[in-house]
């Protein structure tokens, strides 16, 4: 989830969350550029614009995005499981600490297995049919 409050599991899901992820990272550490969260089930990126306002930026899959340290990022990776973004692939993000890019993936895998071994645990039918569907 976010760095502001993660024991809470708060979504960051617009600018105005990215911002306060982002602050409470820095108030920890201040040279801080690079924050990667979960929970949200999205592939998403936020940086700080040159006006100080958080800026988002949807990635392509499989498509190198540079994310250069003279600005502070936010990114959203995904979700293997249990997808929000009507995808039913597994997301993921690899962050290259040379290059400074991070490309977000997304593969296929078995989810209509996953779906009914969900079930077959007796867990709710809802988690596996947001597998089917991917939302």
């Amino acid at each position: 989830a976010s760095a502001r409050k993660p024991e809470d599991w708060p979504y960051v899901d617009d600018a105005a969350s990215a911002q306060r992820c982002l602050d409470a990272a820095q108030s920890v550490h201040s040279t801080t550029r690079h924050i990667f969260c979960g929970h949200v089930h999205h592939q998403r990126l936020f940086y700080r614009g040159s006006d100080g306002k958080m800026m988002l930026h949807r990635p392509t899959a499989g498509v190198a995005t540079p994310v250069p340290a003279h600005r502070h990022w936010v990114a959203t990776i995904g979700s293997v499981g249990q997808p929000r973004d009507g995808k039913n692939t597994a997301a993921y993000a690899v962050f290259d600490t040379d290059a400074l890019t991070l490309t977000f993936q997304r593969v296929s895998y078995d989810y209509t297995a996953a779906a009914q071994a969900i079930l077959a645990a007796g867990l709710p039918a809802a988690h596996a049919d947001r597998l089917m569907t991917g939302t």
